[in-house]
């Protein structure tokens, strides 16, 4: 049975349904191909384009309460009303949130379970609680403008880059996470403790220990840049082996000059840590003369 409460106009598109058990209230317009799965809710200010696909117990509010003053309960304040807007084929996963005043970019996906409560460009898949962009459909990675409206303030990046460094990567090389003592314990405890907004890796290789700080920065809640300061061209030890560990195979040589910095990035990107990890290809000395020219300080230098 397909439940109507107090809807104030309805436009569905052609080719469009709407399953029995959904709930659909307020200013609605459905575009064409668009399907509303059972028990989805739609309420308030909702226009969602053509080709849509929202699955089932997902909600999306145009509305929201006034909550501005403390003397009048919440039920007695204004209702204020933004709006929702999904372009074009965009999917919404089961039991997602999409809150008022919030714009969905074409062709995006929100995975299962996320609460968008900020708007995201075109492309992104989106993720979370409160909800990221976790990478873009064109290119694996989220893009720094889809990291800047995740809430995440990457100031290094931002600064030093005009376009990502992870924008339109081409193919992934097969993850390769040599390192030593990249997972040691010793890193949950310090990144409890302090909790930097920022830290810098001198020294990277192929970006074990940073990947393993991400990850923890991750599970921490933790808004943390990482920034990894290397000129992935290995040193004189590498050029003077042949083979094995620590040796010219690892640095990938091609056309003379080492691969190993593109090592490093598909390790990131693999890792889904890209959001968080900054590469800059400086020596140790370079880049703080850099931190200092721009006034930076690290929370946590590794």
């Amino acid at each position: 049975m397909l439940v109507f409460s107090r809807t104030d106009k309805l436009v569905l598109g052609d080719a469009s349904w709407i399953a029995s058990g959904a709930i659909v209230r307020g200013d609605i317009e459905i575009g064409a191909d668009c399907s509303i799965n059972p028990y989805a809710h739609l309420a308030g200010r909702v226009s969602i384009g053509r080709g849509c696909r929202i699955a089932s117990l997902a909600s999306i509010y145009g509305f929201n309460h006034g909550i501005s003053r403390t003397d009048v309960f919440i039920k007695d304040q204004p209702i204020t009303s933004k709006g929702v807007v999904l372009h074009e084929d965009v999917w919404v996963g089961a039991n997602a949130v999409i809150l008022d005043g919030v714009e969905i970019g074409s062709h995006c996906v929100v995975a299962a379970g996320a609460v968008v409560s900020r708007s995201f460009g075109p492309y992104q898949v989106i993720a979370g609680n409160p909800a990221r962009a976790i990478s873009d459909r064109r290119t694996g990675v989220p893009d720094q403008a889809a990291a800047q409206q995740s809430g995440k303030e990457l100031k290094v990046r931002r600064l030093l880059f005009e376009q990502d460094p992870y924008h339109s990567f081409g193919q992934l090389l097969p993850e390769d996470l040599q390192g030593w003592g990249s997972d040691d314990p010793l890193f949950k405890d310090l990144l409890g403790q302090v909790r930097p907004a920022l830290i810098v890796e001198v020294g990277t290789w192929k970006g074990a220990s940073a990947i393993h700080m991400a990850e923890i920065c991750r599970k921490l809640g933790l808004e943390t840049e990482i920034v990894c300061i290397d000129t992935w061209l290995g040193n004189w030890q590498h050029w003077s082996r042949a083979s094995g560990v620590g040796s010219r195979r690892d640095l990938r040589i091609r056309n003379g000059y080492p691969m190993l910095y593109f090592q490093f990035l598909s390790n990131v990107i693999s890792r889904k840590c890209s959001d968080t990890i900054t590469p800059l290809p400086l020596t140790g000395i370079a880049g703080a003369k850099l931190f200092g020219h721009y006034h930076y300080s690290c929370g946590f230098p590794a």
